[in-house]
C-alpha cells in the first residue's frame, strides 16, 4: 500500500468517527432534552412549593447585609511634618514621588524617621502599599536612610 493511500484511508477512517460521534451526541443531547422536558412538565408544582418554602426559610434567617469595609486610611507613624523641614526622600533608591507622597501623607518626611523604622511600622506601611516590604528589603531603604545621616552626625 503506498503513503499515499494510507493517509486516504486514514482520513476517510476519522471523517466517519467524527460524523458517528456527531450523531450519537445529537441523539444522547436530544434524548435528555426529552426527559428534562417531561420531568419539568410533571414536577413544576411540586417544585415550586418546594422553592417557596426554601426561601421563606431563607429570608427567615438571612444575616445583615454587610458592605465590604473602605480601605483603612494610612496610619499616621510620625507627628505631622512642620512647615519647610523634610528631606527629598526620592534621593533614596527605590522611592519614587507617589511613594514619597504617600509616605508624606502618613508623616514621614525625613530620612532619620526612615532609618528609625522598625519591622511594625514597614508593615503598616506595606498594608496600604503592596510591596513596601519588599521594595525596603530589596533596596535597604532603612540602611540608605542611616547612611545619608552618617556625615551629617559626624560634623
Amino acid at each position: 500500500m503506498k503513503p499515499v493511500e494510507t493517509f486516504l484511508l486514514r482520513g476517510l477512517a476519522a471523517q466517519r468517527d467524527v460524523i458517528q460521534l456527531n450523531s450519537f451526541s445529537t441523539a444522547f443531547l436530544g434524548a435528555a432534552m426529552m426527559q428534562a422536558m417531561l420531568l419539568g412538565l410533571q414536577a413544576p408544582h411540586r417544585f415550586w412549593l418546594a422553592l417557596g418554602r426554601a426561601g421563606e426559610r431563607r429570608a427567615l434567617a438571612a444575616p445583615p447585609l454587610q458592605l465590604p469595609s473602605p480601605r483603612p486610611a494610612m496610619p499616621r507613624l510620625a507627628a505631622p511634618p512642620v512647615a519647610g523641614s523634610g528631606d527629598d526622600l526620592t534621593q533614596l533608591v527605590g522611592i519614587n514621588p507617589a511613594l514619597a507622597q504617600s509616605l508624606k501623607d502618613c508623616g514621614i518626611t525625613r530620612f532619620d524617621q526612615i532609618a528609625n523604622l522598625d519591622t511594625d511600622a514597614v508593615n503598616r506601611i506595606n498594608s496600604q502599599h503592596r510591596g513596601f516590604r519588599r521594595l525596603c528589603h530589596h533596596h535597604d531603604l532603612i540602611g540608605q536612610a542611616k547612611a545619608r545621616l552618617a556625615p551629617s552626625h559626624a560634623s
